[in-house]
């Protein structure tokens, strides 16, 4: 005879839903008529959408804010990003001021700052 505990399990398990079923994973991205990226959907995709779509691999879609669509071959492409001018900054004795040991802590206001600081610029 089974336990009161038991029986509640069994009336539990009974009156619980099946879990649904999710679709498939389908990772799609939504484009504009300039190729950009407009909207990006796994699974439940919208249907009333303006916008085509093409179907990419998972890796492309967690990373869908670097990429746009080329038009003509309508594959994903890298988005062309112009850093400008790069200059290596290397210790010296004028230039950035910084807190020692530090050199990505950049002081704006000299006067607050107590500790021990050094210098960084493009060239000495």
């Amino acid at each position: 005879m089974p336990s009161a505990f038991e029986e509640w399990m069994a009336e539990v398990a009974r009156l619980t839903p099946a879990p649904k079923e999710l679709e498939p994973a389908e990772y799609r991205l939504y484009y504009d008529e300039g190729g950009n990226i407009r909207w990006a959907s796994v699974r439940n995709h919208p249907t009333d959408i303006e916008y085509d779509y093409i179907i990419v691999p998972k890796e492309v879609h967690e990373e869908h804010s670097k990429y746009r669509i080329n038009l003509k071959t309508l594959k994903t492409e890298l988005i062309p990003i112009d850093s400008g001018l790069h200059v290596m900054l290397v210790k010296s004795t004028k230039g950035y001021k910084v807190i020692k040991h530090h050199a990505n802590l950049l002081l704006e206001n000299e006067d607050n700052y107590q500790g021990e600081t050094e210098y960084y610029g493009a060239n000495d």
